[in-house]
């Protein structure tokens, strides 16, 4: 059956190259009619250090279930900072089901899936954010044995945020004049002058 999922991203947060990881706080929402799912039960944040789910609320409404709650996570990032100051970023976020694609699968809701618009994430510009379904292929069929061959695949719904660091002339300029700085007080020190 399908299942309409979206998401309003409210704030990116604590981007940390060392640790390699962001924080992200969001809300997210399902609708379906198949009322034996109970959503807020079989939904994962994947590829994260740390995550929770809040503020579920699961109605019925109509014809359709209709689940919605926050979600903020520690999510994990190979940084690519080859291009330092000049770099641009995607920071990849997942949601993951606990059931295989024929049980059911994921529309995105790229109508009402966005981000505060308001929101700014400090030194970065956020350049594109796109929502999008999927599915993930796991080379196990996790013991279930109607599933044959030992793989499985389970639908996802992703969001990529496109972001470059904002103010890269300037980060290059002050890079410079401090290693020019360091340079100056090295020889003036060695040179004694």
């Amino acid at each position: 059956s399908e299942i309409l999922t979206g998401a309003f991203i409210n704030s990116i947060y604590d981007l940390n190259l060392p640790e390699e990881s962001f924080k992200i706080d969001m809300w997210i929402w399902c609708t379906y009619k198949d009322t034996s799912l109970k959503m807020n039960k079989l939904i994962e944040f994947p590829n994260t250090k740390e995550f929770s789910f809040s503020n579920d609320v699961l109605l019925e409404k109509d014809s359709y279930q209709w689940l919605t709650m926050r979600a903020t996570g520690e999510v994990m990032k190979n940084w690519k900072s080859k291009n330092f100051p000049f770099d641009k970023q995607i920071l990849n976020v997942s949601l993951g089901f606990s059931f295989d694609t024929s049980t059911g699968y994921i529309v995105a809701d790229t109508n009402n899936s966005k981000i505060d618009p308001d929101f700014k994430l400090n030194g970065w510009k956020i350049d594109q954010v796109k929502f999008k379904s999927g599915t993930k292929v796991y080379t196990t069929n996790f013991g279930d044995p109607s599933i044959a061959f030992g793989k499985s695949t389970y639908p996802e719904f992703n969001i990529e945020v496109f972001i470059s660091r904002e103010d890269s002339i300037m980060t290059l300029t002050k890079l410079i004049l401090g290693l020019i700085i360091a340079f100056l007080i090295s020889y003036c020190i060695v040179t004694g002058k």
